[in-house]
């Protein structure tokens, strides 16, 4: 079990730092934050990737196993951050920093960061392994998605919010503490099923599909230009209700529109159009009837809804509410998302296994200061530049389509989510 932790920390040293150096930065700031999810999704990555699979046969217990999966998941970020966290409380005076409030911050944020670990733990375990067929199976995976896609934004949204001393303490925050033991309970006791359900074979969890013809009007192509885009803004309106939601719930004045709740909507449509991308298997693209200009627009429509959404949320939160802030145009905002989404998408067809997960971490820290920065440019000149920009990434994007093969890499990418290497 040791030299399954171990070698899970070898593989992925460079995240687990990225996510120690964090903690330490962030407290010596007075402000801490632990990212504790970030075990969990590792995890599912390699369960993803058929790690389980090769692991399953060696001369260690399945008990052994399903303990290293459930260590390496939900407490070994903590583990990690903490002793460097507390180091940073310790440091706090020499820089000026608030003692007390460091101390208390730094110990909400472990004990939240291990609960939220568990409870991307436990959605991992939800996620399908086959595509559904029954109405049940149908919501099962249609909850278990949202909240795996809500996890990564919803955890960077919950941990700023924290209280960092006890008069801070509301209702909400009690919730959130009663919650977190039975998270870390209930993952501790589901890792077996995790490693069962993740380590079997293909075709032990599929069942024969039915040979009745598919009544549906829209079959192969057209059917993906459909689905693509409206799966893209049913996830960015999902995403931005329920940030909405929370936020009104746990404000104590009237809600107001800020820049945040507007970025990180957009921010997640222009990262699921990369992870998008990767799932959809490009390989299996060349053998139909489609031109490369063809799947150049399907693969560009999952960025450009996003933008066209963000802009409308924008405009709509500006007419419901003054922003707190000075705000971006909901037209410049709009032009930055897709452009940026459209570039990024091009680039991420460029690289392989772990270059797209770097990608995807550089846009969720640049992006978002980015487009807090950008407010004091003149809206012309932002929607001047995003054009230039976007015209720019979809050049790149037929270009790499034609003339390399690296889109159509028959190897697995890192953003396999819930399906099985065969």
């Amino acid at each position: 079990m040791k030299l399954l932790i171990l070698d899970f920390a070898k593989r992925w040293w460079w995240i687990l730092l990225i996510a120690v150096i964090i903690a330490a930065g962030s407290t010596l700031a007075a402000n801490p934050m632990l990212l504790g999810p970030i075990g969990a999704f590792l995890v599912f990555f390699d369960s993803s990737r058929g790690a389980l699979r090769v692991t399953r046969p060696l001369p260690v217990s399945s008990r052994d196993q399903a303990l290293a999966c459930w260590v390496c998941g939900v407490p070994l970020v903590p583990m990690l951050c903490l002793p460097l966290m507390i180091m940073g409380a310790l440091l706090a005076p020499v820089i000026g920093a608030p003692t007390d409030a460091s101390w208390f911050a730094v110990g909400v944020q472990a004990y939240v960061a291990t609960g939220s670990a568990a409870l991307c733990f436990l959605i991992a375990v939800a996620l399908p392994m086959r595509p559904p067929q029954t109405a049940l199976e149908h919501a099962i995976a249609t909850l278990a998605g949202a909240m795996w896609g809500l996890s990564i934004p919803g955890i960077s949204f919950l941990l700023p919010h924290l209280p960092h001393t006890a008069a801070q303490i509301v209702a909400w925050h009690w919730v959130i503490f009663a919650l977190a033991p039975i998270f870390m309970i209930a993952s501790y006791t589901s890792a077996g099923e995790l490693l069962r359900r993740r380590s079997a074979r293909t075709d032990q969890t599929q069942r024969p599909s039915s040979s009745v013809p598919s009544t549906s009007r829209l079959m192969g192509v057209p059917l993906f230009f459909t689905t693509i885009p409206l799966r893209t803004a049913a996830m960015v309106l999902v995403m931005a209700v329920v940030q909405w939601g929370i936020m009104m719930l746990i404000m104590d004045r009237p809600f107001r529109l800020s820049p945040l709740l507007l970025v990180q909507p957009a921010l997640f449509g222009i990262i699921s159009s990369i992870m998008g991308a990767a799932q959809m298997g490009l390989r299996s693209f060349r053998i139909l009837p489609i031109s490369t200009a063809r799947l150049a627009a399907l693969l560009l429509a999952s960025p450009l809804v996003a933008a066209l959404l963000s802009g409308l949320l924008a405009l709509a939160g500006m007419r419901l509410s003054a922003p707190e802030e000075p705000m971006m145009s909901p037209w410049a905002f709009s032009s930055l998302v897709a452009a940026t989404g459209t570039l990024l998408l091009a680039l991420s067809l460029r690289l392989r296994g772990g270059g797209k997960i770097v990608l995807v971490i550089a846009v969720g820290a640049l992006f978002p200061v980015t487009s807090l920065m950008l407010p004091r440019v003149p809206a012309p000149f932002v929607i001047i530049a995003a054009v230039v920009i976007g015209l720019w990434g979809a050049i790149l994007l037929l270009r790499g389509l034609r003339r390399s093969s690296t889109p159509y890499d028959p190897a697995r990418h890192p953003f396999m989510f819930g399906q099985q290497p065969q």
